[in-house]
């Protein structure tokens, strides 16, 4: 019972882990056009 909620919840984390990694690509990607901006103005 005990393993079984353990390996559950490490799938579950995984998963979680997953969809935020997802989930932040397009902000660092966003980040990471406006640095490059920034660096071309010469700010």
């Amino acid at each position: 019972m005990r393993r079984t909620k353990s390996r559950i919840m490490a799938r579950v984390g995984g998963v979680f882990r997953y969809s935020m990694i997802i989930g932040s690509t397009p902000a660092l990607r966003m980040s990471a056009n406006v640095f490059r901006d920034v660096a071309q103005a010469g700010l």
